[in-house]
Parts: C-alpha cells; structure tokens; sequence
C-alpha cells in the first residue's frame, strides 16, 4: 500500500509490503494529513527483508556503509538511510522475523503487551521517522509532551522521563479543553513553532492509578489476557507496564498542523515542600534540554558516529556528522527557544503523592496565566 502523508512540515511517502503490519502502520498514521499536493520530499518503504547493496565496511556488525548510505539496527528494527548530494532520499525498514512461538512469547513478556511487528507504529516514529529531526534543515528535537490551548498557543511539558509530562499531557487533553500535540518527543521549527508528533501515547500504570474512567478508557475493548498481563506487569511497579492508545480514540481532540509555542515547563523532582515555578534563561533551558535528547536518542547517535568511523576506515568522506547534527539541534532550539514567551523549570516535591501533583499542577498553570 502507498499513501503520502504530511509529517512533520514534510510530504512523505509511505510504501509498505501487503502484510498485517503495514495496515497497522497506515492505520496509526491516518491522524496525520494526507498530503494531496507538492513534490515527496522524503520516500519511506517497509520491507522485508531490507537489502543493503554494496556494502563497502561493517564495523561494529550492527552498521554497514555504502557509497550512497549506511545500514543500521536498533533493536529489533533494520534501517537504510538513502543519499543523494548529501539529502536523505529515502529510507527502507524492516522488523526482524520471529516464530509463532517467540512472536507470542514476546508478546506475553511486553510491558505494552505487543510483538515486535503490532509496536510498528511505534518503530517508525522512534526509530525511524523521529530521529531525522536531526538531519532536516530547520528542525530540531525536543524531548517533551506537549497540548494545544483552546486559545491554539502550544504548552510543552520537558523533563527526563516519569516526571509528570504525560499525566498532565492526559489532564489537560482530557478535563481542560486542550487538544493533544504530542506525547514524549517535541518537533520544533527555528521560528518557535512545534510540528504534532501523532506518535500514540504510552500510558503508563502511574498515569491510570488512582483515576477509574481514564483505566477503563485503556482498557475498553481488551480481552481478559491482555487485562491479566497488565496486572501481572504493575507487581514490579507501576512504570514496567503501559499500553498505547491512540490519540484521536483516548483524547478526541488532536491537533495535526503546526502550532505557535506559548510556553516550555521544564519539570524537575526536587526536595521542596511545594510545587515551586520560577522563570528559567533561554541558555539553561537549552543545556538541560540538549542534555535530555542526547540521552533519549543515544542509540541513534551512536550509529553516527559509526557512520563517520566506517567512513574513516574507508577513505570517505562521512555524508552526515555526528558533531554537526548535534551543533544544528542546539542551533535550532536556541532560536525557538528565544521565540517562546514563557520558559519555566518547575520543581515538584520528592514524594508528592500523583493526584496532588496533577490538582497543583493545574492550579499553578491557572495562576501563572499559562492555562
């Protein structure tokens, strides 16, 4: 199947094989805009199995260059990065095949209880399509859940993960007229606008507990098993289980165009008695979120530097940079940054119980006039 999307600011086009997979992937990606109009900017094939070509060096057996690009793996998924004059072209993927057996085992041992093939939507966003925030021109990585205002202004929730973003991603979605953005990673623009990341939300067992109507949501239309390994998932804690949902289902509203950023809250567990907002400089906020997205797509980063050693060994000159790629984010996010009128870091006390954090949470926006 071939549909073209708009993502990201970009037509891109989707060519999957005729499988279960590929109608799971077209079908998460229908939150976006078709793109009905305007050349393809970026071609994208799921495969099975992808064929590298000429590769010229492996090293480590995890990366492969090519005269006109590079191979990796990262976890159960195969990429292939396409290069013309230095313009990524094109991208192939592919999931690693499994049995029956291992395919359900893996399913059953999940904290989202899905295979690897039925989390493909969640492959192509993280592994595949995310990571060129990277790579396009004037675009950058934010690592950060973010809702549109009923007065279409963006607030972004930044922080390391399991600190609030997503609970107050679903507070606001659901109980304060908001619309959903994204859920963890932000697409910014360098003119301070953020692009929708329709990735669907991973709700956590911490996100649901204590809130009835939000888990009987998630769970409607699951099956006792499913239910079961939920349950059995939260004995070790409440972060090793969650599922995904999507976002026009779980939330209604969903905004899919680009969106001018009001306000960036970086959120931050500290040893305070109350929830504490003070306003945050522009370099700060930078150091901690450039640190934070770094972190996040370390795998990914790590395969550009693969890239430019395989180069090195070869004589060649790297197609991307490690180095550059990194300088263009912090570029990029700088001047966002400097376009957006309220920057914040949020302290929330050590152990304040998840109810309350939301309550305050909401009241403290209320009273700043961010909400």
């Amino acid at each position: 199947m071939k549909q073209k999307y708009l993502v990201f600011g970009k037509v891109i086009e989707l060519n999957t094989i005729d499988s279960r997979e590929g109608k799971l992937l077209h079908n998460e990606l229908s939150v976006y805009p078709l793109a009905t109009q305007g050349p393809v900017d970026l071609q994208i094939n799921y495969v099975l199995p992808v064929k590298s070509g000429d590769v010229i060096g492996r090293n480590p057996s995890t990366h492969s260059l090519r005269n006109d690009g590079f191979d990796f793996t990262m976890g159960p998924v195969t990429i292939s990065y396409w290069f013309e004059q230095k313009d990524i072209t094109r991208i192939d993927f592919s999931i690693k095949r499994s049995s029956t057996l291992m395919s359900t085992l893996n399913k059953l041992m999940n904290i989202q209880f899905t295979n690897h093939k039925e989390a493909i939507g969640q492959w192509f966003h993280e592994f595949v399509i995310v990571p060129l925030g990277f790579v396009l021109d004037g675009r950058a990585l934010l690592h950060s859940s973010a809702v549109m205002t009923p007065e279409r202004k963006a607030i972004l929730f930044g922080g390391t993960g399991g600190v609030g973003k997503t609970s107050l991603e679903i507070e606001l979605c659901k109980h304060q007229d908001c619309s959903f953005l994204t859920d963890d990673i932000s697409f910014v623009s360098d003119d301070g606008d953020i692009f929708p990341n329709l990735a669907y939300p991973k709700i956590y067992g911490y996100n649901i507990k204590g809130d009835p109507k939000t888990r009987k949501e998630v769970f409607k239309g699951k099956g006792v098993i499913n239910r079961f390994f939920f349950w059995l998932h939260s004995l070790r804690g409440d972060q090793y289980v969650r599922r995904r949902m999507s976002p026009a289902v779980f939330y209604g509203k969903v905004q899919n165009e680009k969106v001018s950023i009001q306000s960036y809250l970086i959120l931050s567990k500290m040893d305070v008695d109350r929830i504490e907002l003070k306003p945050l400089e522009v370099d700060k906020a930078l150091n901690l979120s450039q640190k934070v997205i770094e972190r996040e797509y370390q795998t990914f980063i790590d395969h550009l530097v693969w890239h430019d050693y395989n180069s090195i060994l070869a004589d060649k000159e790297p197609i991307i940079s490690e180095k550059k790629l990194l300088s263009k984010n912090q570029t990029i996010l700088q001047s966002a940054l400097n376009k957006i009128d309220n920057i914040y870091l949020v302290k929330i006390p050590l152990h304040l119980p998840h109810a309350e954090f939301k309550s305050q949470m909401i009241q403290v926006l209320k009273d700043h006039k961010i909400l």
